[in-house]
């Protein structure tokens, strides 16, 4: 497949290989820190794009890391990503519909599923005429309901899946993790100031796990990547080998 990209460098290894159709953006950021990914933990991505979360998440834990996507050029950029941060061995993206998937596709069960799901209702808004973009940022293709739903097939016992979201779609995605049987344990809200509204909320569940539900205090973002602890973490190893 033959199309243009560039790369974005995040810190002195990490190359991401990004398009008109998938690029990734604060929100993909944020989601990978909240997560808090672990040295023992077994991660999927879901909706992967151009490999951004996986890459990240290949990093940090001893285990191979898959990215799921339906599109196939996201999975080509995402092979592309994860090839020049000389992680094609740990990070392995997938062409695979969620709705398809099963517990068969990983037999030992995901530790940590990240997803960062399309925000918009079909009826909300006049859906893009570029497919790519309509399939990341409306659900014609998958719903909240659908990711959900396929993270409890596909999770461990105690399993964490986590999401990023739009604040007015809570509610919806609370009842959608309570139906599916993966329990809220973690809520934090992300704002550009500390008067603004809320433009994200990041929400952790547990499969199977109790009810409690921790409200962490609002993350400011004000400066866009420039904030986040990954931007700050790779672009401070740079500062420092090139010091």
């Amino acid at each position: 497949m033959s199309f243009e990209y560039t790369i974005e460098k995040i810190g002195k290894d990490i190359k991401i290989c990004c398009g008109n159709d998938h690029t990734f953006g604060t929100d993909a950021i944020i989601l990978f820190d909240f997560a808090g990914v672990r040295k023992k933990d077994k991660v999927l991505d879901i909706g992967t794009g151009c490999g951004i979360i996986g890459v990240l998440a290949a990093e940090k834990t001893d285990a191979q890391v898959f990215g799921i996507d339906i599109q196939e050029k996201a999975i080509e950029q995402a092979k592309i990503s994860a090839s020049l941060s000389h992680l094609e061995n740990r990070f392995i993206p997938v062409l695979k519909d969620i709705k398809e998937t099963d517990g068969s596709f990983y037999p030992d069960g995901f530790t940590l599923i990240l997803c960062n799901p399309p925000y918009f209702k079909p009826d909300d808004g006049k859906i893009s005429e570029n497919e790519a973009h309509a399939i990341a940022r409306q659900e014609v293709k998958c719903t909240i309901e659908d990711i959900v739903e396929s993270s409890y097939k596909v999770l461990c016992d105690k399993g964490r899946l986590c999401l990023c979201h739009k604040p007015e779609r809570l509610i919806d995605v609370v009842s959608v993790m309570r139906k599916f049987k993966i329990e809220p344990k973690r809520l934090q809200f992300v704002k550009k100031s500390r008067e603004a509204e809320p433009w994200l909320i990041l929400i952790e569940g547990r499969k199977n796990g109790g009810a409690g539900l921790k409200v962490l205090p609002d993350l400011i973002i004000t400066a866009g990547l420039e904030q986040t602890d990954t931007y700050n973490r790779y672009h401070n190893e740079v500062k420092k080998n090139e010091g």
